[in-house]
């Protein structure tokens, strides 16, 4: 599997203990920048495996399906 893969899949698995996050967790997690987190969330919103909740300045973050 690819790196940009298992990056998604640990991302997606650490959403998924935690029901919801926030762009700041999941900025956290990974150790990367406010713009690096937001690239890597909109990638999984576009693929259909993440979705927002809410509006800023809470907004959430929820996985929707596994990726495949």
């Amino acid at each position: 599997a690819s790196d940009v893969y298992k990056r998604q899949t640990l991302l997606l698995d650490f959403i998924c203990a935690q029901k919801e996050v926030s762009r700041k967790e999941i900025q956290d997690f990974l150790g990367v920048t406010q713009t690096t987190a937001n690239l890597r969330i909109t990638t999984l919103i576009e693929g259909g495996s993440l979705e927002k909740i809410g509006a800023r300045p809470s907004t959430r973050y929820r996985v929707t399906a596994p990726i495949e």
